[in-house]
C-alpha cells in the first residue's frame, strides 16, 4: 500500500463509525525536565469537535512527499518521516499511543505553563492516528480578572484557565510514519534543536576530519550557544557530498560567490577560518549547507531556506 493511499484509509479511520475513543494529551516540561502528559477529561460534544478537526485536516488535497533535511513543504504538502529509523521520535510516539495511562489534568499551574504540544489520540481495536499541534493553547490571565458576560451588562470574575484551540495540526502519525505539514513546529515538539545542541561536539569533530577548521573551538561553541545552528550543523554532518569535500573546494566556491570567507595553513594543512561576527556567523554553515544557488537563467546569486532533490 502506498503512502497516498494509507493517508486516505486514515480519513475512513477517523470516522465516527471507524473510531471508538477520541483523547487529547498536553504534553508539558516543568522547569525544562521530562514531559509529563495530562489527558483531558472531555465531553462527547468536545470529542467530536477534535475529530472534526482531524477529519477536515485529512480530507484536504495532500501531495505527499518523503523527508528531506533542509526542506519546507508548502501549504498543500506533506513530507513523510519512516519513524521505524528515528527510534527517539518512535518512542515518544508510541507512549502518547496509550492515553489511558495518562493522569487527567487538574487545572496545574506549573504544568499548563510549560506546555509544548497537544497530540489528538483516535483509536480502535486494530489503529491508532495521532495528531500533534505546537502549544496554541492560550492561557488567559494567570490572576483574577473581571470579563464582559455575555448574557447581560454584568462583570463576573474568572479565575480558572481557559484553554483554547486552533484548527491547524503539525504533524499525523499513522503507521509507523508520521507525516509533517510544519517542519519547524515538528522540530519543535520532538526537541530536535535540544537533541543537536547536545551534539554538536561530535558533529564538529566530524566535521573537521575532512574539512579542518582553524577555530574549532570558536566554531562549537557558537553552535552550542545558538539552537538553529546547531540544527544546521547536524543537517550537514549527514549530507553525503560532505566526505568528499576540501578545503580548497571551498575556498574556491566561496570566491566565486563573493562570500569572503578566508583559510589559514596550519602545519603545511589549509584550514577554513569561521568568523563569528554577526554578519559572518552563518557563512560558513550556509555554504556548506548548500543554501547559495547562482541561477542558470538569471545569472543571479540566490539563499535559500528550503530546496528538494529532483529526479
Amino acid at each position: 500500500m502506498t503512502q497516498q493511499n494509507l493517508f486516505n484509509y486514515l480519513v475512513d479511520h477517523c470516522s465516527p463509525d471507524k473510531s471508538e475513543h477520541i483523547n487529547v494529551l498536553l504534553a508539558s516540561f516543568p522547569r525544562r525536565q521530562a514531559r509529563e502528559l495530562r489527558r483531558l477529561n472531555m465531553t462527547q460534544e468536545l470529542a467530536t469537535e477534535f475529530r472534526r478537526l482531524a477529519v477536515e485536516f485529512c480530507s484536504q488535497e495532500w501531495e505527499i512527499l518523503g523527508y528531506q533535511q533542509g526542506f519546507k513543504p508548502e501549504e498543500h504538502q506533506l513530507v513523510a518521516l519512516n519513524c521505524q529509523a528515528n527510534p527517539n521520535i518512535l518512542d515518544s510516539l508510541q507512549e502518547l499511543a496509550l492515553p489511558a495511562q495518562a493522569v487527567v489534568y487538574n487545572n496545574e499551574a506549573d504544568f499548563i505553563d510549560n506546555v509544548r504540544y497537544y497530540s489528538i489520540v483516535i483509536q480502535n481495536q486494530n489503529d491508532t492516528a495521532i495528531f500533534l499541534r505546537i502549544n496554541s493553547l492560550r492561557r488567559q490571565l494567570r490572576e483574577r480578572f473581571f470579563a464582559f458576560s455575555i448574557d447581560g451588562p454584568v462583570y463576573n470574575k474568572l479565575d480558572r484557565y481557559p484553554l483554547s484551540f486552533d484548527f491547524e495540526i503539525d504533524c499525523i502519525f499513522w503507521n509507523n510514519v508520521l507525516y509533517i505539514s510544519n517542519i519547524s513546529n515538528f522540530e519543535r515538539i520532538f526537541s530536535v534543536d535540544h537533541l543537536a545542541q547536545q551534539q554538536v561536539q561530535i558533529h564538529v569533530q566530524s566535521l573537521t576530519q575532512t574539512l579542518p577548521i582553524s577555530n574549532a573551538h570558536e566554531f562549537e561553541a557558537a553552535c552550542a550557544k545558538e539552537p538553529s545552528m546547531a540544527v544546521k550543523l547536524s543537517r550537514i554532518v549527514g549530507k553525503p557530498y560532505i566526505q568528499n569535500l576540501t578545503v580548497p573546494q571551498i575556498m574556491h566556491i566561496s570566491s566565486a560567490l563573493g562570500l569572503g570567507l578566508t583559510s589559514t595553513i596550519i602545519n603545511g594543512t589549509e584550514s577554513l577560518d569561521y568568523n563569528n561576527s554577526r554578519s559572518e556567523r552563518w557563512k560558513l554553515l550556509k555554504l556548506l549547507d548548500d543554501d547559495y544557488l547562482l541561477s542558470q537563467m538569471t545569472h543571479l546569486l540566490y539563499e535559500v531556506n528550503s530546496k528538494v532533490t529532483l529526479p
